[in-house]
């Protein structure tokens, strides 16, 4: 017993503690990053996609989404924090940084909670109508969940986070692939957590 005691401190202390310390002292840094899949040096239109819990692999996207005239933009949310504000505020900087005339997205499932901030962010593009969305599955809020579903969400959702935090810095470890794309636990269990509670809906806006 005094043996498994002394493990389970030394774990709280050098897996648990970094990222409690990380999540309590952290400004406004992104974890995610936007990766260019292709290039063609044109600012008329450019494609960004905003991917949800499971989303298709690049190469599906490129062979789907891939316009051979146009820039495309993948968002990654990264394996440590699903922060779709944060997301929001560093895609829309990517956008005026380019200075595309128009822009594109096209949001699978989740990938729209990115929406509604993104929009506080380009409002300009948005009254002049330079934003154009496709979205699929689209899955901006629990009110999209089947209630069954949600249900079990909430029950299982503490546990989720719970091990997440004791998981610390292992559980951002990219150790399972999806879709040929590599996943962390922390990813998954923070994106599905983030169900449970999102409560703003683009679509309530005017």
């Amino acid at each position: 017993m005094k043996k498994f005691l002394h493990f389970f401190i030394g774990w709280l202390g050098f897996v648990t503690a970094p990222y409690i310390v990380r999540r309590i002292t952290k400004g406004d840094n992104w974890s995610g990053y936007i990766r260019t899949l292709h290039s063609a040096g044109n600012d008329e239109i450019a494609y960004y996609i905003f991917p949800g819990i499971l989303y298709p692999s690049e190469d599906v996207i490129k062979r789907f989404f891939g316009p051979k005239r146009y820039d495309m933009h993948l968002v990654h949310y990264g394996h440590k924090d699903y922060e779709p504000d944060l997301a929001a505020e560093e895609v829309a900087n990517h956008i005026k940084a380019l200075g595309y005339k128009t822009v594109r997205i096209i949001s699978f499932s989740m990938g729209d909670q990115l929406l509604s901030s993104l929009g506080c962010y380009l409002n300009d593009l948005v009254d002049e109508g330079r934003i154009e969305i496709v979205t699929i599955d689209s899955l901006p809020n629990p009110d999209f969940i089947d209630k069954r579903y949600l249900g079990a969400l909430k029950v299982v959702n503490p546990i989720m986070v719970t091990l997440r935090i004791l998981g610390g810095w292992i559980a951002e470890i990219p150790c399972f692939k999806r879709d040929g794309c590599w996943r962390s636990p922390a990813e998954v269990i923070e994106q599905l957590s983030a169900l449970t509670s999102y409560d703003y809906d683009y679509a309530d806006d005017p």
